[in-house]
């Protein structure tokens, strides 16, 4: 009888054994959690239209008084902001914040400062997601807006985290997104174009198109 068989025998056992060792170092954790969510919609009622959002979607961990000696740090940091998934900020249409200009899309965010100043970061989704970037090494992400943050103490505690974006009554263009946990508040002020108008998609594969050609003239 040939030997060949028997080797290619042993050799298919050795790598099915050894998947199942891969396989069983691949763990899994999470579950179901308490996730807010605070959006700004535009309708046009005139017009009966829909014209775009911005939202922001979080994790509610709980204020512990152990994080009061890291406020108003004079060292560098940035860190996760929430619990468990990522916490996200998604517009639909152009705006600001604290005079950052922001394109319509989705965001991962995290709390970034230093000699006591703070950041909103938000953070470039597709490459954390194409990097494999946990929620919790945020530094990771190299492509990322950095949004100024005015600090507030006040005298009303949110036990857990509290992430909120609203709009003025007066003018719906104009809002303003705001952070409160424990007695620390960190604010910024928005600006909404809610009347710019989407690209046609004639004018979006021409942009396409164009940035491709531009891509490999650059390689």
């Amino acid at each position: 009888m040939s030997r060949y068989p028997l080797i290619l025998a042993a050799g298919v056992a050795a790598v099915l054994a050894f998947s199942d060792r891969a396989a069983a170092q691949v763990v899994t954790f999470g579950g179901t959690a308490d996730r807010k969510q605070s959006i700004v919609m535009f309708f046009d009622k005139a017009a009966g239209k829909y014209l775009g959002s911005y939202s922001v979607t979080h994790g509610t961990p709980p204020w512990k008084s152990d994080y009061e000696k890291h406020v108003g740090t004079t060292d560098s940091f940035l860190v996760r902001l929430g619990n468990n998934a990522w916490t996200t900020f998604h517009t639909s249409v152009p705006m600001t914040i604290a005079d950052q200009k922001i394109k319509p899309g989705t965001y991962n965010l995290a709390l970034g400062g230093g000699e006591g100043k703070y950041f909103l970061a938000l953070l470039d989704s597709r490459q954390c997601d194409k990097q494999s970037v946990p929620p919790w090494q945020p530094k990771l992400c190299t492509k990322k807006i950095m949004v100024p943050l005015n600090y507030t103490k006040v005298d009303a505690a949110a036990n857990a985290l509290s992430i909120t974006v609203t709009a003025n009554k007066d003018d719906v263009s104009k809002g303003e997104l705001k952070l409160h946990w424990g007695n620390h508040q960190l604010s910024a002020a928005v600006h909404a174009d809610h009347s710019a108008k989407p690209a046609s998609d004639a004018s979006a594969k021409k942009k396409k198109s164009k940035r491709k050609k531009q891509e490999k003239a650059d390689k």
